[in-house]
């Protein structure tokens, strides 16, 4: 009996270890938040580690600047005051919810497609977007 006691109680402890360890559901939101300048793609470039997925909202702080150089699809951008967010080529950043500039979106020839309906590109006082053509801003949410 007591035998039969530790081992279920060992097995859960186990399951709980790798639960909290490995997580439960790896496409949970997280914010993904930019601490070196360099190019999107890197997983360096973000805290947490790991390149921003789909289901990410993202934060780009002050001094930081992040270059897309490829397709991107994010739920929700935010550029601080003092942060730049930029193209290298024709890439689109695609976001399901806000884009959000207080710091500078310098498009290079890049696109932003928003998705979601409702979705706000909202510019601060503090904020720019520099347009370079052909640059693309399209609405796909109906």
């Amino acid at each position: 009996m007591y035998v039969k006691n530790y081992f279920f109680s060992f097995r859960h402890f186990a399951i709980l270890l790798v639960t909290i360890l490995f997580g439960i559901n790896e496409s949970r939101a997280t914010t993904k938040t930019a601490i070196l300048s360099g190019d999107w793609s890197l997983a360096i470039n973000w805290s947490p580690l790991g390149v921003p997925q789909a289901s990410d909202d993202v934060v780009i702080v002050t001094g930081i600047t992040v270059t897309i150089s490829s397709n991107q699809s994010i739920n929700s951008v935010t550029v601080n005051s003092g942060a730049t967010l930029t193209w290298s080529n024709s890439s689109t950043l695609t976001i399901d919810g806000n884009l959000m500039v207080s710091g500078l979106v310098k498009m290079n020839g890049g696109n932003i497609t928003q998705t979601e309906a409702g979705a706000v590109f909202g510019i601060t006082n503090s904020g720019t977007c520099s347009l370079t053509p052909p640059n693309i801003f399209q609405s796909t949410a109906h």
